[in-house]
């Protein structure tokens, strides 16, 4: 586990900041509960390996490798890991006085759960921020700032509703790419690649 707690700034001027940051891995009884009005920013999850559950409404909804959710403000937030295949997850807290109006305009508020084009990026992206959060702190906040829009920026570019994995949304996508596969049929074929492409897992690919 590694996570790093960070004040929060009544008063800045910069378009986002963290709020807090971590990385959890082979940790079984990860499990939130939140009510409904008790974490007042955003909080965005990816998931990297294995596997756990959200729930929304009281309904469980599995999530696996290349997932994520995003909570918006004052929501109410349960989710936790699978016991038989932890979830290896990233995660990170953060505000800031636009986000909401921003995030909303892309249709970001539609839903909580979403499955991403590629996640690679984005850890990368994150584990930046993480060290900087180690490091430094509040010490270098336009740094800070900086790091969060990036994770933000790679998520909103790679991020599909989950819902779109099922049905004929994800066979068009995956239809989409056959030429670009004929094209490329000399190369090896990395299964895991491609489905990222069409943003489902590799079983649906299958």
């Amino acid at each position: 586990m590694r996570q790093s707690l960070l004040p929060t700034l009544s008063e800045h001027s910069f378009f986002c900041l963290p709020e807090s940051v971590g990385w959890y891995w082979d940790r079984p009884e990860h499990s939130v509960n939140r009510a409904a009005g008790s974490l007042n920013n955003f909080s965005l999850h990816f998931i990297t390996d294995g596997k756990g559950y959200v729930e929304i409404d009281g309904v469980p909804h599995a999530l696996q490798k290349g997932d994520a959710f995003l909570y918006f403000p004052l929501q109410r937030q349960r989710y936790y890991s699978s016991k038989e295949d932890p979830w290896n997850i990233r995660w990170v807290h953060f505000y800031g006085p636009t986000l909401k109006e921003f995030l909303i305009s892309r249709g970001f508020h539609r839903s909580s759960l979403w499955t991403l084009k590629r996640w690679k990026p984005l850890v990368e992206a994150h584990e930046e921020l993480l060290k900087e959060a180690e490091r430094y702190k509040i010490l270098r906040v336009p740094r800070l700032s900086t790091l969060t829009y990036g994770i933000l920026a790679h998520f909103m570019s790679e991020a599909v509703p989950l819902t779109a994995n099922k049905g004929t949304a994800g066979t068009e996508r995956i239809v989409s790419l056959l030429p670009r596969m004929q094209e490329e049929a000399c190369r090896p074929f990395v299964l895991e690649e491609w489905a990222a492409l069409a943003g489902v897992t590799p079983h649906y690919f299958c």
